[in-house]
């Protein structure tokens, strides 16, 4: 829960830039694999 609530709080933009980057790699390689 304290991990969580700290980087909500100090490291939202590097958190969802993160997901983002982590989208956009499953999405290149789901459409490399078909």
């Amino acid at each position: 829960m304290k991990f969580t609530m700290k980087v909500s709080k100090t490291n939202r933009k590097e958190f969802f830039v993160g997901l983002i980057g982590i989208a956009i790699i499953i999405v290149t390689t789901y459409l490399i694999r078909k």
